[in-house]
């Protein structure tokens, strides 16, 4: 492909996947932010589990079991909303599960100050990983510096602490999903996550 097109109807070939992820990183090389790495897991399945809890009218108590059962089955880690990071913190305390938890979720409405301020304060409550939405809004009104900027952001926000891109791929073509990955990469994301 000569240019950065969407493609809706059309699978992409390996070529053409790599020359947008290239050209698209190529936006943003001299930005390149650090990444916060994540392990490699090569652990039987439990340990590569995120046990989710982010329903709006999630109780402590669910929360807690939330906790429990991660502890129980062996689970990598736990994946609740902000409030709950002390508590899960508490529970979770002197065991192997991670605390995750997500900011702007689940629709990405927040300016991008403001969401890089609430990563800030997930990972001053004690969050191990931050996930964050993706602006889809900017990169399909071809605002691709944007998206960058506000994943730059708040991956400068979270320091040591991975942060995780949730691309929501359904609302994506193929071709802009290639772009959010490399826009991803060089913003200084750990991991892509392809939806909520």
């Amino acid at each position: 492909m000569s240019d950065l097109t969407h493609n809706n109807n059309t699978v992409l070939s390996a070529s053409e996947i790599r020359t947008i992820f290239q050209k698209t990183a190529e936006e943003f090389s001299t930005s390149k932010v650090p990444t916060a790495r994540l392990p490699i897991i090569l652990e039987p399945m439990p340990a590569r589990i995120e046990h989710t809890l982010l329903k709006m009218d999630a109780t402590p108590n669910q929360i807690t079991q939330l906790c429990d059962e991660a502890i129980q089955f062996g689970f990598r880690g736990i994946c609740c909303l902000p409030r709950y990071i002390p508590h899960c913190r508490t529970r979770l305390k002197d065991t192997q599960p991670l605390v995750i938890s997500v900011i702007d979720f689940p629709l990405c409405g927040s300016s991008p100050r403001d969401g890089a301020t609430l990563a800030q304060h997930a990972v001053a409550d004690g969050a191990h990983e931050v996930d964050m939405v993706l602006d889809v809004s900017s990169l399909k009104s071809s605002s691709r510096a944007a998206v960058f900027e506000r994943i730059a952001l708040v991956v400068e926000k979270c320091g040591d602490v991975p942060v995780k891109v949730i691309l929501e791929t359904g609302f994506l073509t193929e071709t802009e999903i290639v772009m959010a990955c490399a826009i991803a990469h060089t913003a200084g994301a750990a991991f892509v996550k392809t939806s909520t």
